[in-house]
């Protein structure tokens, strides 16, 4: 510019930085035989539909977004304080920061991906600081005293069909929202067939089939779940993230209804919804080996960085 240089042509170092970035995840696909761990370092299909103005964008959400077709919506139960000591004095763990971007925000922003917009987000400890504009909100000012059933109770309404319902602190790969979307089963929850921290709380489960490589088509199902159970049994651990059909959300209300009626309700969990709905009903189960994190230890919200490295 000083010299009166008003074009610069930096001829091949885009093609360059793209043969570097393609070298990259190859080796990573190559080394894990795997798709799982870049899914979430590349950019989605429709991207390259968008870049090229192609009229091809239409179909090819079709095709790659679960959601095309259908109306989904979220719940996520986010009421709870957390215990992390002074990081959640003032601030509900949900708005813990991973890389700069709030729990609760990374997962709008996961359901926002998989096409889902209508979002209702039930908060309770420092309710004030949760103003996401792209969300509704309903307020459990019990927050306290109950627990996750309490705040999805709250929400009933909005199960409908076609409704993905979260826990308010994880986080998780693309892809596991993708598979569970997926799901043709009336009720389906994710489960982790690693159980990384044994001998803590867990709402560990128990199937007809365990996790095998080669069970992606078919589901298992759900026997059995709570914190205390054999381990030799044990086949994973859920994560806190389920989807239910139309005629799956019907079940659930109904299920709420009559747990409701008993005197600890405020102090159950989802494994109570679940194992009361095995009473009459099958609940599927889609396994899925890590790739997810629970935030309860500020070990754990520094390990959350690698989910998105």
């Amino acid at each position: 510019r000083d010299i009166g240089i008003s074009l610069v042509i930096w001829a091949n170092h885009n093609l360059r930085a793209s043969i570097k970035a393609m070298q990259r995840v190859t080796s990573r696909i190559y080394n894990d035989q795997s798709l799982k761990q870049v899914e979430d370092t590349i950019v989605p299909v429709r991207e390259i539909f968008r870049i090229q103005g192609a009229s091809e964008l239409q179909e090819a959400e079709k095709r790659y977004l679960p959601s095309s077709g259908k109306v989904f919506n979220g719940i996520i139960l986010a009421a709870g304080q957390g215990d992390l000591g002074e990081l959640t004095e003032d601030v509900s763990k949900c708005m813990l920061k991973v890389q700069g971007t709030p729990i609760l925000a990374r997962q709008i922003n996961e359901l926002n991906k998989m096409g889902i917009k209508d979002i209702c987000v039930v908060r309770g400890f420092k309710k004030e600081k949760i103003k996401m504009t792209n969300i509704s909100v309903i307020d459990n000012d019990s927050f306290n005293s109950t627990k996750a059933l309490f705040s999805l109770k709250l929400a009933m309404d909005k199960i409908v069909g076609n409704t993905i319902i979260s826990y308010g602190d994880i986080l998780y790969r693309s892809y596991v929202l993708h598979d569970l979307m997926n799901s043709t089963e009336d009720i389906t929850i994710m489960v982790d067939a690693d159980i990384y921290r044994p001998g803590e709380d867990k709402d560990l489960i128990i199937a007809d089939k365990k996790y095998e490589e080669t069970l992606i088509q078919d589901s298992a199902f759900l026997l059995e779940m709570g914190s205390e159970l054999p381990e030799d049994r044990v086949n994973g651990e859920f994560i806190g993230l389920l989807k239910v059909s139309e005629e799956g959300a019907e079940k659930v209300k109904e299920a709420i209804n009559v747990l409701l009626k008993e005197p600890d309700f405020s102090s159950m969990d989802l494994t109570a919804l679940f194992n009361y709905l095995l009473k009459e009903n099958s609940v599927a189960v889609k396994y899925i080996k890590g790739s997810w994190l629970d935030i309860d230890t500020v070990v754990d919200l520094q390990k959350a960085g690698d989910l998105y490295a």
